[in-house]
Order: C-alpha cells, then structure tokens, then sequence
C-alpha cells in the first residue's frame, strides 16, 4: 500500500513568509526539462498574447456589427429621402405642366 504524506502547499500562492517550496513532489516538479525549456515559457506568453487578441478583436467585431446596424439604418432612410424628393419633383413638374 503506497501512502503520500503532503508536507506543505504546492504553489507559492498558499505558502506563509516563513514557509519554502521544498516539498519532495514540487522539486521533482522544478526538476523537470519541461518546466525549465525556454518553448514553455514562449508557449506561455504566446497564449497571453492570444487571449488578449481574441478580446480585441471581440470588441473590435461588436463595434464592426454596431457600425454595419448604423450603416443600414442610413440607407432605409436615405431610401425614404429619395421617395420623397422624386415625389416633390413630379408634384413640381406636374404643377408647372398646368395639369392639375
């Protein structure tokens, strides 16, 4: 029967001022090639980077969005402007025709 006895916390958010990270299993942790390799570290900020560049350009998509409800907004009315002018001017024309 294989037993495990934790001395202390894993990481450094949970430990005391007086306390170290010198756990057995946190050594064999730091110990390891995977955690020491400079590739971790680039994959690391590389999805920080990632996550700020998903944000942004989710911010970016909802004002591309709010802009194109805009844009669409302009054209029915300038749609109605037009409607109105082209009936003002065959109203004008037809006035100034006498044939009313």
């Amino acid at each position: 029967m294989l037993s495990c006895v934790f001395q202390g916390p894993e990481y450094s958010g949970d430990i005391l001022s007086r306390e170290k990270l010198n756990r057995p299993i946190v050594n064999v942790y730091h110990r390891h090639p995977g955690t020491q390799s400079p590739e971790a570290a680039h994959l690391i900020q590389g999805s920080s980077v990632l996550r700020r560049c998903l944000l942004s350009s989710k911010e970016e998509l909802s004002r591309l969005q709010g802009t194109c409800l805009q844009l669409v907004d302009n054209l029915h009315g300038k749609r109605a402007a037009e409607q109105v002018d082209s009936a003002v001017f065959r109203l004008r024309t037809f006035l100034q025709q006498g044939l009313y």
